[in-house]
């Protein structure tokens, strides 16, 4: 009886820690698969913060009108495509750019870089005008910002 309850007490143990074992295999596995993940959103991240510049390029260069509407028309097509598909590899990673203009001042994603007298006290705090677009980025329902808006803000003085 005693050799019997010596073995009933020893397969618990034995039972118990295969448990352990194999929750921690499962843990491992979970964090493993949680940390493949965050490392493939950096990757993104860092891919898409190298692609913005281009979105700066091309609006730059299509910022003076008169330049951009005397090009050949065909040359100023083929450079609308590629934008166009610099602009579907931005939404497929859900990247929008962000245009401020009369929204509140937020310093968590704008950077003023100046502050212009307004005459309408409705204007106080207010984006005036956008020097270079932000973009953000969702991410599992959640925005992320990937550059902040550098703005100019209204400042009503009285």
């Amino acid at each position: 009886k005693e050799a019997l309850k010596e073995s009933e007490a020893q397969k618990m143990q034995y039972l118990q820690d295969l448990q352990r074992a194999k929750a921690d295999f499962l843990n491992g596995k979970r964090r493993l698969e949680e940390e493949r993940l965050r490392d493939k959103q950096r990757t993104i991240a860092t891919h898409v913060e190298k692609l913005i510049p281009l979105c700066d390029s091309f609006k730059m260069a299509k910022s003076d009108t008169k330049a951009w509407d005397a090009i050949d028309p065909t040359w100023r097509k083929g450079i609308e495509s590629i934008e166009n598909q610099l602009q579907a590899i931005l939404n497929a990673y859900n990247v929008q750019e962000t245009n401020p203009v009369g929204s509140e001042f937020d310093p968590n994603i704008h950077e003023a870089i100046a502050n212009v007298p307004v005459t309408e006290a409705e204007q106080h705090n207010k984006v005036i005008s956008v020097v270079q677009s932000g973009f953000m980025r969702t991410v599992d329902g959640k925005d992320e910002l990937i550059r902040p808006a550098r703005v100019i803000v209204g400042e009503h003085t009285q």
